[in-house]
């Protein structure tokens, strides 16, 4: 700690003598003496020392000044630790002053608080709370400290001034760009928190400097001069950290989302983001859902509404833009002009959203999604909505039952980032014959705590009923959060078997065996009658659950109505069905695995126990982390350990990652993604895509499968032992290293980023500066507008000013460069747009050279990320002197080329 002079803020020596002098101050020292030297003493009593200190406090006349003397005085005074004698002497009277401070407080006077703030202030910080209670710092009026802390300013200590100012109370005597802004700044985030702590004033002062920062023309570089901080962290002061601490303190402070508009516009911004991702590239949200959805992100929000028209010109669907123009009514100054000119063009009689039938696609079609996707088994009489007390208690008395088994699942609106409480809105309870979905909302109005927490009890904590969930303990935590006198009673809970660990620990142990196998068998004829159907009809699936259904039952779920508004009442059919299936099918994948376990003989637990100490808590990284290496190692010590699998290991000379071609099945896609950033030829298999498809794929293009769990036993008998490798599972970095060894793979840092990240593409195109000026600047004149332009496959053209992107193919052996790019439609010659739109312009005039992917228009430019991820795979990384990178090869290549012409 930093010792200050007092002498700047007491000129009367007379008076700093006589605080540190009393009548008694040699009894003091005989108190000290004797003291320092029981304390020394380890054969004493564990309460001599506690006992010894009331005693030397009762018997003093000057309490307050013995207390800082023995205090100052202790041998380990400058240890700064709580084990100390020094930090027991203050520890003790803070005790004894709570019972005698009326007797002794005319002796609390300025100087003795001043020498306790100095006690604390120079030597001993972990004890300053305790000073500060003891002798009483914390009063209104207690500015004549503020000399004591402004000399920490003027040298920057902005730590050890906010610990000051903060337990002092002083935050009103001091602009926020004096402390605050500076400790921002340093990334200091934990002594922000506690300088507004229980402190409104300063807690909104906070919000609206944040908001400031979340403001798109805010010059973060700016406020850094004004506030003149050294050591100022500007890697971690970029809009989006800076928006999720903001939404962090904006819950913890309950600050209205209106106070901070600029937060509120980011959030609702990269929501409405989600939102186009999920219609127009993953197809895994209808238009009914999805029109619900939007009005809900955008309200009446002005901006957001033209950032929504934006947007949908951007995904080139044109006819959307006309319709969501027409129902905000948005005036033609807002609207980019080729909306305008289509406007022009349309008739105004056209209907307006809300009376448009959004949902024109063949999903509503009972035959195709009977062909496509997993079904209820069910009949509709038998799902049963609950929204009374009565149906309440009637379905209650039902699945608490002994010997049931109920498939348990939750669902809730979403809330895309904005700063709102969410709440659960339906709970979905299925048996053997029936389905119950709970209104939550509505018996949330009816129903007492009596009637939750006999919920509780009567079915969580109930032996006699084996509840299966899947992701179980997020829909727990939303279920205690909607109703936390359920939380209590939900320590009980037993018999709770999450799904989705379950196969975990079935694939682990199925390594072993082929029976599985078998078991698809049943499901052949009803695949080979829908093989095309999927392939052509369902676009992307969602992992998890809906993957699972598909391994078990043949085909997966239809998780379109997932994303949707759950609190509408009332629910759609789609939203009824969607929800009882969702519950329904966890009897189902439970009957299958139970079926590989017995079958197969293996030893794995059908009742593996789940935690509950963290119920309506949510765990952090590090206790996930410690729970799947515990789970880990109790598989080994019960034996469960997967048998590793593959082709002959690579014998002979070390290969390049070049000459390692191979296919990743969708539940290795983590790892493909990792293979490919080292330079592996990587195909990656989609989520909708089947197994059969890799199988296919690796025989044509002679590639190797990598696979885990039960299909290794399948992909093994169509492509042959020596095309199909079993990954164990673990971490994605884990499973690199197994791989990389494996087939004695050589990567070095020039193969880092060899391959295209988008595409699996090996061919780059060198830009300079000036040739992406001048294609940036063209491609934005043929958008009209800066627009989002988006590549894939599925984009639509309906307007002359938006450009498709795709990814058709060339011709490998052929090369790439410059004179390939035409500059009127910013395509390279194979017909693929160049992607310059996805540059931000201020990198045109910092970034002298960048690289566009030749199969795909993807631009890239060397940066930090680099250097990120090859410190990511240091562990598989050669060792060697040759630090070229592939960016340098490119730019080597470039310059020979240049001189040759």
């Amino acid at each position: 700690m930093e010792d200050l002079d007092v002498d700047e803020f007491q000129t009367s020596n007379s008076r700093q003598r006589a605080v540190y002098r009393h009548p008694h101050s040699s009894t003091d020292k005989k108190w000290s003496e004797e003291l320092e030297s029981l304390w020394q003493d380890k054969t004493r009593e564990k309460n001599m020392v506690p006992k010894c200190l009331q005693t030397i406090f009762s018997s003093s006349a000057y309490p307050y000044h013995t207390a800082l003397y023995l205090t100052e005085n202790a041998s380990d005074f400058y240890v700064g630790k709580s084990a100390t004698l020094a930090y027991a002497v203050m520890k003790e009277f803070e005790k004894w002053r709570k019972i005698h401070h009326a007797k002794f407080s005319h002796q609390l006077d300025q100087d003795v608080k001043f020498r306790a703030f100095r006690v604390a202030r120079r030597h001993h910080a972990t004890m300053f709370d305790m000073i500060v209670g003891a002798f009483q710092l914390k009063y209104k009026g207690n500015e004549c400290f503020l000399p004591y802390i402004t000399p920490l300013l003027k040298k920057q200590k902005y730590k050890e001034a906010a610990q000051c100012v903060s337990k002092l109370g002083l935050q009103h005597c001091f602009d926020i760009k004096e402390i605050l802004v500076p400790l921002l700044l340093q990334d200091k985030i934990n002594l922000v928190e506690n300088y507004v702590f229980r402190n409104r004033q300063q807690q909104e002062a906070l919000m609206h400097l944040l908001d400031e920062l979340c403001d798109r023309n805010a010059d973060i570089d700016k406020l850094i001069c004004e506030v003149n901080v050294r050591d100022a962290k500007r890697d971690k002061l970029r809009p989006k950290q800076i928006g999720k601490l903001a939404v962090r303190l904006m819950k913890l402070y309950q600050i209205p989302p209106e106070m901070c508009p600029n937060i509120n516009n980011a959030r609702s911004m990269g929501g409405l983001r989600y939102l186009m991702y999920k219609k127009y590239i993953e197809g895994t949200v209808d238009s009914n859902n999805w029109a619900e959805l939007v009005k809900t992100a955008i309200g009446d929000n002005t901006w957001l509404q033209e950032q929504l028209i934006d947007q949908l010109v951007g995904y080139n669907d044109m006819s959307d833009a006309i319709k969501w123009a027409r129902y905000y009514n948005l005036p033609s100054s807002a609207l980019p002009s080729c909306v305008v000119d289509e406007l022009a063009n349309v008739p105004s009689s056209a209907p307006p959203v809300e009376d448009d039938d959004w949902e024109e696609d063949c999903y509503d079609d009972a035959k195709v999604q009977e062909a496509c996707y997993h079904t209820l088994s069910l009949s509709e009489d038998r799902i049963v909505f609950v929204d009374t007390k009565k149906s309440f208690l009637e379905c209650l008395d039902v699945v608490t039952k002994d010997g049931t088994v109920v498939g348990i699942d939750a669902e809730w609106k979403p809330s895309f980032g904005q700063v709102k409480a969410e709440r659960m809105a339906v709970l979905q309870l299925a048996i053997s014959d029936y389905v119950y979905i709970l209104d939550m909302l509505t018996l949330g109005r009816c129903l007492t705590d009596d009637h939750w927490t006999a919920l509780a009890i009567e079915l969580f904590a109930n032996a006699g009923v084996l509840k299966l969930g899947y992701g179980f303990e997020a829909d727990l935590r939303m279920l205690v959060k909607t109703f936390p006198c359920m939380k209590e009673p939900m320590t009980d809970m037993t018999r709770v078997v999450d799904i989705c660990r379950l196969q975990s620990k079935v694939d682990r142990a199925s390594a072993k065996v082929s029976h599985y196998a078998a078991l698809l068998e049943e499901n052949d004829d009803t695949e080979e009658e829908v093989q095309i159907t999927l392939t052509t009809n369902i676009k992307r699936e969602q992992r998890g659950l809906s993957d699972l259904i598909r391994q078990c039952m043949g085909k997966p779920l239809n998780k379109n109505q997932q994303m949707s508004d759950w609190e509408r009442r009332p629910l759609r059919r789609a939203q009824i069905m969607y929800a009882a299936l969702d519950a329904y099918c966890l009897l189902e994948v439970y009957k299958v695995l139970l079926d590989r376990i017995h079958v197969g003989g293996l030893n794995v637990d059908p009742e593996p126990t789940m935690g509950i100490q963290n119920v309506g808590s949510k765990k952090s990284r590090q206790q996930k982390m410690q729970d799947k290496v515990a789970e880990r190692s109790q598989d080994q010590r019960h034996g469960h350990k997967a048998e590793v699998r593959g082709p002959t290991v690579h014998q002979g000379p070390s290969i390049t990652p070049a000459q390692l071609s191979v296919i990743v099945d969708s539940m290795l896609q983590g790892l493909g993604r990792q293979l490919r950033c080292c330079g592996v030829d990587v195909r990656i298999l989609e989520n909708h895509e089947d197994h059969d498809k890799a199988a296919e794929i690796a025989i044509k293009e002679n590639r190797i499968v990598l696979t885990s769990g039960s299909p290794y036993e399948q992909l093994k008998g169509l492509v042959g032992p020596s095309r199909c490798m079993y990954v164990n599972t673990g971490t994605a970095q884990e499973q690199v290293v197994e791989v990389i060894e494996y087939f004695n793979v050589r990567v070095t840092r020039k193969d880092i980023f060899s391959r295209c990240q988008v595409c699996n593409g090996n061919q780059y195109i060198f830009l300079s500066q000036d040739q992406m000026r001048k294609l940036w600047s063209r491609k934005h004149q043929l958008l009209g507008r800066n627009f989002v332009f988006v590549s894939g496959p599925t984009a639509h053209k309906r307007s002359s000013t938006v450009i498709r992107a795709g990814f058709p193919q060339h011709d490998p052996s052929r090369t790439f460069t410059f004179d390939d790019i035409d500059m009127e439609t910013v395509t390279i010659s194979n017909a693929v747009p160049v992607q310059t739109e996805t540059v931000p312009k201020p990198l045109l005039d910092k970034i002298e050279t960048f690289f566009c992917c030749a199969m795909c228009g993807k631009v890239f430019w060397e940066g930090s990320h680099f250097m990120r991820v090859t410190q990511q795979f240091s562990h598989v990384l050669e060792s060697s002197d040759d630090k070229s990178t592939i960016y340098s090869d490119a730019r080597s290549n470039y310059l020979l080329e240049s001189e040759g012409n």
